[in-house]
């Protein structure tokens, strides 16, 4: 059988389902088409679209700086960062509690690009501690 996908196209094996893409194929969005024909040249043919996306997306935070000691008289936090790719699925903000770090506190959630932007408020009337946010 035959393959193809954007302008490339291969010969399967015998019994092999299986096209390694490797690193031959960039990030972006290809054409997987399928064609069948039978001994009377009837003919099908199937067009799906895939993206082949190998990059993380971005995560980053940039307020509340890494060691930054948050507290005094304010009352609340602002966490801004960035959460974003063209593929993004979702992003998740979450507070560790070092009295409790195997149940971390979800702050935010969303499935939108954020980029250098708010994600969240933090309420400052948790314990004195050192917290991570991720």
């Amino acid at each position: 059988g035959q393959w193809q996908m954007g302008s490339r196209t291969g010969t399967l094996q015998a019994g092999d389902n299986t096209i390694a893409l490797g690193n031959e194929f960039d990030d972006g969005r290809y054409a997987l088409e399928l064609r069948a024909r039978d001994r009377a040249d009837n003919e099908s043919t199937l067009v799906r679209a895939l993206d082949v996306d190998r990059i993380a997306p971005t995560a980053m935070l940039s307020s509340p700086e890494s060691g930054a000691v948050l507290g005094g008289t304010a009352t609340q936090a602002s966490i801004r960062g960035t959460a974003s790719d063209a593929n993004l699925a979702e992003w998740i903000l979450t507070l560790t509690d070092p009295a409790q770090p195997a149940e971390p506190i979800e702050l935010a959630r969303g499935d939108d690009n954020r980029v250098d932007s708010d994600l969240a408020v933090l309420a400052l009337e948790r314990p004195d501690g050192t917290y991570t946010l991720t």
